[in-house]
């Protein structure tokens, strides 16, 4: 399945995807949009969808994959399934662009009435060894994982240099190296007993910077190494050229190129693909062309969850959309340069006895106040001395069994009340918050059941995304299903702390790790979000993503639903400077109704919702 990039192209025949409401064929092209028949009708899905919407929420299927088959010939699918199954499991992971559990296998095909759970099962037990022995495919533990079928790029070599300094080339891994984890900005590293290795060189590729990643979240010790490399370069107005250039780090912490690189006349465009660069080796992908690289922003931390806050302001400022506002070669460095004290200085403030402040404002939404709608996004604020929670809920609109308001409204009042009962400080944040979304997500079950009349069949249950803030003093700990965000913001700049739960994040991950060949910055729909039922229609809750931060006496935590960053620009890097330079000013109150007035300034079509968190004395 892919994003919709030309919908005026669609064809009558054409299966397409919606994550809540599932599967549809196009019936016949109208003037704005496209008529559609539904794998399961109801009386609650559109008949007829607008060009605008099928680029944002759906997604098209391939015509020889499986979803299509299921939909055209379902009756060949079955015989396949039975006579070739490794050719119908390879469909499968190639329409859905990864791994999937085998649990998540038996929910697919007992979704389209291929199987039952008990006959999925003997089917399984039959099939397995042909596709243990299929090789586009492979089983390992309860995962089912498509095999690339291109060539595997060459590992490059760790080139080590004797003490005369004659290079010998030898084929290492890295994690043959003995990594300090407690470096955060230079190359420093311990080598072997029995080696002889002096300094490490890294082409400055993005596809061999992703083999030579040092195991674990020693990652970061790569990455901001390879930054200051960067941000060296630059300083000195040579452009790097990433199929070209060689980058040695030195035991010493020194930094040398092997080149011939031409000066760099324009500064902006060096910086921007110095960001650019850094993240490719991050991502192990080089990022496609004409894909810009700030998309990537609200999907980074999918793959790159430990990179500080502050090493992330410097990608946002370099990928600004206008040259003029991006930095100059020697103010990037000097960002680099300060994110080790940064980093060091937030570990060393954790307070538990620090309280947080907050301010907050939520509006419907010009646009939705003048079609008088109501507000679907609800807050969550509450302390218990030094330790508060926060929470941003935006309920799903589409829904006739329930509405989003009472899903989100539902999802604090559940947070709420496990908070209050929980042994805070006992039990990690992170555990207290997951079990609270599990309450929230079965109330949530429960109350579209109860608003269906006990039967969900072709209904739409209620939803809601969730963000939640748990503080011990000036520690975070963030809990997150849905594309609602959490910025950081400081003198430093602005960092998205969150990855967005969407179809787009979804494909970034597979992307990244290999198992899709493409990826599309397209597919705003929600693969995760409270009010979820597994196949069999009970009551299933997405675990929660986690993140934790140390908010420092300069810094500010903002949370906001997606009406904020949806409108206050089209993109990402301008998204976050605006926040960070709304956020600072006045207090958090007044940041939080800047935030929002902006918002409904550039359009205000959506509910609109902020909360500023600040340890209190600032």
């Amino acid at each position: 399945m892919r994003p919709i990039a030309d919908p005026a192209a669609l064809k009558p025949g054409a299966t397409l995807y919606h994550s809540a409401f599932g599967f549809a064929r196009v019936t016949g092209r109208e003037v704005d949009g496209v008529a559609l028949s539904w794998e399961r009708p109801g009386a609650h899905l559109p008949g007829h969808v607008r060009f605008d919407n099928l680029r944002r929420v759906y997604a098209l299927c391939a015509e020889d994959g499986f979803f299509h088959r299921a939909l055209h010939d379902r009756a060949a699918l079955v015989d396949t399934l039975q006579v070739r199954p490794a050719d119908a499991l390879a469909w499968l992971l190639d329409d859905l662009a990864g791994p999937q559990r085998l649990r998540d296998v038996m929910d697919w095909l007992v979704g389209r009435d291929l199987f039952t759970p008990k006959t999925f099962v003997r089917w399984w037990a039959q099939a397995e060894a042909a596709v243990r022995a299929d090789a586009r495919m492979s089983v390992e533990g309860e995962w089912l994982h498509p095999r690339d079928a291109g060539a595997a790029p060459a590992r490059p070599g760790i080139a080590q240099l004797d003490p005369a300094g004659d290079p010998k080339a030898v084929a290492a891994r890295v994690d043959d190296l003995a990594w300090d984890d407690d470096t955060t900005d230079t190359a420093e590293f311990a080598a072997p007993d029995d080696s002889t290795t002096t300094e490490l060189v890294l082409p400055l590729d993005p596809v061999l910077l992703a083999e030579v990643r040092p195991p674990g979240n020693a990652w970061a010790t790569l990455g901001h190494a390879l930054a200051a490399a960067l941000a060296t370069r630059h300083a000195t107005e040579r452009l790097v050229l990433p199929s070209i250039d060689v980058c040695r780090l030195h035991p010493d912490g020194t930094i040398s190129f092997d080149d011939d690189a031409a000066p760099c006349a324009d500064a902006a465009t060096a910086v921007h693909r110095a960001a650019s660069t850094l993240v490719e080796a991050f991502c192990g992908r080089a990022i496609p062309p004409g894909v810009d690289p700030a998309s990537l922003l609200p999907h980074l931390r999918h793959v790159c969850p430990d990179l500080p806050p502050s090493a992330l302001a410097p990608l946002v400022t370099a990928w600004h959309v206008d040259p003029g506002a991006r930095p100059d070669p020697f103010a990037w460095a000097d960002k680099w340069a300060s994110i080790e004290g940064r980093e060091l200085d937030r570990s060393a403030r954790a307070r538990t006895q620090v309280s947080l402040r907050a301010g907050y404002d939520s509006h419907v939404g010009r646009v939705k106040l003048l079609l008088t709608q109501v507000n679907q996004d609800a807050l969550l604020l509450a302390s218990r001395g030094p330790a508060l929670i926060a929470a941003v809920a935006d309920g799903i609109s589409l829904s006739d069994a329930g509405t989003g308001d009472l899903a989100s409204r539902l999802a604090v009042q559940a947070l709420g009340s496990v908070w209050h009962r929980a042994p805070i400080g006992r039990l990690p944040p992170g555990r207290v918050v997951e079990r609270a979304m599990t309450v929230a997500n079965t109330a949530i079950c429960e109350a579209s059941e109860l608003a269906a009349g006990g039967d969900l069949t072709g209904r739409m249950p209620m939803g809601t995304t969730c963000l939640v803030a748990a503080a011990e003093g000036n520690r975070v700990h963030l809990s997150w299903v849905g594309d609602s965000r959490a910025y950081l913001v400081g003198p430093w700049g602005c960092a998205l702390l969150t990855a967005d739960d969407n179809v787009s994040g979804q494909g970034f991950v597979a992307w990244c790790d290999g198992s899709a060949r493409a990826w599309h910055a397209d597919g705003h729909a929600l693969v995760r979000y409270l009010g979820h039922f597994d196949t069999a229609g009970r009551p299933a809750a997405f675990r929660p993503h986690h993140a934790e931060v140390v908010v420092l006496a300069d810094e500010r935590l903002v949370l906001l639903s997606d009406g904020v960053t949806d409108y206050l620009h089209p993109h990402e890097a301008e998204v976050a400077r605006q926040i960070g330079a709304l956020a600072r000013d006045g207090s958090p109150d007044a940041a939080a109704r800047a935030l929002v007035c902006a918002a409904n300034a550039a359009g205000g079509g959506d509910n609109a919702s902020v909360i500023v968190l600040e340890p209190a004395g600032t």
